[in-house]
Parts: C-alpha cells; sequence; structure tokens
C-alpha cells in the first residue's frame, strides 16, 4: 500500500495545501496594503513638513531683510 492510498492523509495534506494557499493571498494582500500605508505616510508627512519650513524660511527672510534694506 502506497503512503498517497491512505485517504485520511490525503485530505490531511489537501487541508495544508488550501491553507497555505489562503496564507499566500493574504500575505500578497498585506503587501499591497503595506505599500499603500507606507505610500500615504510620506504624503502626509511631505504635506505635515512643506508649512512649517515655508514659515522657517519667511521668518528668517523677514529678519534679514531689514539689515539688507539700510
Amino acid at each position: 500500500m502506497d503512503a498517497m492510498d491512505d485517504p485520511k492523509l490525503v485530505a490531511a495534506l489537501t487541508r495544508i495545501e488550501t491553507k497555505l494557499d489562503h496564507f499566500n493571498q493574504i500575505y500578497a494582500t498585506h503587501l499591497v496594503e503595506h505599500d499603500d500605508h507606507e505610500t500615504r505616510i510620506r504624503l502626509l508627512e511631505k504635506k505635515v513638513w512643506t508649512l512649517p519650513t515655508a514659515a522657517t524660511l519667511l521668518a528668517i527672510l523677514a529678519m534679514v531683510l531689514p539689515f539688507l534694506l539700510v
């Protein structure tokens, strides 16, 4: 009797294969969602730091400009 002739073994291997396929699908979805999440975070960081940077440069210019005009 061959090991693959055992119906219990075949059923167990089929369940394992099904679970692995399901895990692969979930993992692939997770990778896509993770990349999307990273992109949104980077975009948000850019937006958040743009205004303070502009404000700082404007403040420095406002402090230096009177000395340059004298």
